[in-house]
């Protein structure tokens, strides 16, 4: 866990929901939905599908290798991409 800056003798930050899925996952388990997105991904989440809710709605993040020892929130974003149009632009785009 080199790539976050909490202290080592806290380990690493979970969120409530998340600490209920440490025990082993049966097959008939429901679909893991959080709403933290600070909590670091760790090796219990591989191979699963976390729901994560970006303020909107639950988007599916599914766990790979690659991504243990990131937080959840840096694979979904939380803002709207703008479009900034020239006023020229504007004026030609009211008028279709």
């Amino acid at each position: 866990m080199s790539r976050t800056a909490r202290s080592e003798w806290k380990g690493p930050f979970l969120t409530k929901d998340l600490w209920k899925h440490l025990q082993p996952r049966n097959e008939n388990s429901r679909k893991l939905i959080t709403f933290g997105r600070a909590s670091v991904i760790l090796p219990f989440l591989l191979d699963r599908v976390v729901y994560l809710y970006n303020g909107k709605k639950c988007f599916p993040i599914s766990i790979t290798n690659l991504k243990i020892g990131y937080k959840l929130g840096a694979f979904i974003g939380t803002r709207k991409p703008t479009n900034h149009l020239s006023k020229d632009k504007k004026k030609k785009k009211k008028k279709k």
